[in-house]
Order: structure tokens, then C-alpha cells, then sequence
């Protein structure tokens, strides 16, 4: 999960915001078993993702690196570390840039021992609901992270925002897609890259 994701489905004002791009999403079912691929975006890594020994609980982390992200205007962790990559590294190229921005902003997420204080813009600092949330949700030791079904308990949120019932078609078509084989993947993505809109509108209103 990632800022970059959260959409606008049009350009009214009143537009439904919508979620994408769960191309390499995955149902985790054995807690026994934890995942090991090297997926993500550096903002948004989990310290245990970056070890490439996680669970679900990564998501979560992800989850408050954009709410701090949505406060503050700035992530918790690696926005300084990247300007000074910048200052010192000006004259790499590009990709070497990239990739040197990349492991500062792991190695301060790696090095955090939790989330600094969220101060909102204008210098006012987050209310103590919303502080208590971005603490728990980034906890970096996953064992004292909450669920997403605590987070979604939590005070901040269970007081402040109304509560959303998922629709039964929109859980089936998660499912579906988790189970399609990596080809199908690959051709989904294909497909929403390349169509244009008076497809995609066609595409929206055929499968969900």
C-alpha cells in the first residue's frame, strides 16, 4: 500500500476515491511461514521487509506511513537522509541516484527504534488520538504491531471516521485476482496501462 495507489476514479469534486494496483497482492493464510520477496517501495518498507523475513503486518506499517505521510507532508522516516544523498551525490546519474536514495531511506527505517513526532502543517502538533495510532501502527517490531482489524479499532479511527461496509462483489473480485496465475497478471496490468478511457469506463461498470 502507497499513497501513489489512492486515486480519484474522475475528475469531479465529488469523486469516489478508489485503491489499485494489487498486482502482486497475496492471501496470507500460514502464519507458520513468513514471505521473502524483495517487493515494495522504499518509503513505504516495513523494517522486516527490508530483512525479506515478513507477514501482514507489513501492510499495516505501510498504512501508517501514509496517514504520517497525509499529516505532515513528509514520511516518517528517510526524508532527511534522502536530501543529504542528494546534496552529496549530485552529479550520479539518475539510477545510481535512485538506488543510493533507496538505501538511506531503508537504513533509517532499519535504524528507527519508533515513529517521531507527527507535527502537522502550520507547526501544530497531531492530535493525541491520532499520535497514539501512528505509534502502535509503527511499531517496528512487528510482534507489538497491531492487526489491521485492531487498527481499524483504534480510537482515532473508530471515533472520528464513519464506518465503510465493504461490498460482497469488491471482496470476490480481491479474491479472484490473488488467485489468477501470473500470466493473467501480467495482462491485467497490460491492459489497465494502455486502455483507453471510454473502455476503461465500459471495463469499470462489466466487472465491478
Amino acid at each position: 500500500m502507497k499513497l501513489e495507489n489512492i486515486l480519484y476514479r474522475t475528475n469531479a469534486i465529488d469523486s469516489p476515491v478508489v485503491l489499485v494496483d494489487f498486482g502482486i497482492s497475496r492471501i496470507f493464510r500460514d502464519k507458520r511461514r513468513l514471505m521473502t520477496s524483495a517487493v515494495g517501495s522504499p518509503w513505504y518498507l516495513a523494517p522486516e521487509q527490508i530483512k525479506r523475513l515478513y507477514d501482514e503486518k507489513c501492510d499495516v506499517w505501510a498504512l501508517g506511513v501514509c496517514v504520517f505521510w497525509i499529516l505532515s507532508g513528509h514520511p516518517p522516516f528517510g526524508w532527511r537522509e534522502m536530501a543529504s544523498t542528494q546534496r552529496k551525490h549530485g552529479k550520479e546519474s539518475k539510477d545510481r541516484m535512485e538506488q543510493l536514495i533507496g538505501q538511506a531511506i531503508m537504513k533509517a527505517i532499519v535504524s528507527a527504534e519508533g515513529p517521531p513526532p507527527c507535527v502537522r502543517y502550520g507547526g501544530k502538533r497531531t492530535s493525541s488520538l491520532a499520535s497514539a495510532f501512528l505509534h502502535k501502527v509503527l511499531q517496528p517490531d512487528p510482534k507489538h504491531r497491531p492487526s489491521a482489524l485492531d487498527a481499524l479499532n483504534e480510537p482515532w479511527i473508530h471515533r472520528t471516521l464513519p464506518k465503510v461496509v465493504l461490498p460482497p462483489q469488491v471482496k470476490q473480485s480481491l479474491c479472484q485476482l490473488v488467485h489468477r496465475d501470473y500470466f493473467k497478471t501480467v495482462c491485467m496490468i497490460v491492459i489497465a496501462h494502455t486502455i483507453d478511457r471510454t473502455n476503461l469506463k465500459q471495463a469499470f461498470e462489466l466487472y465491478v
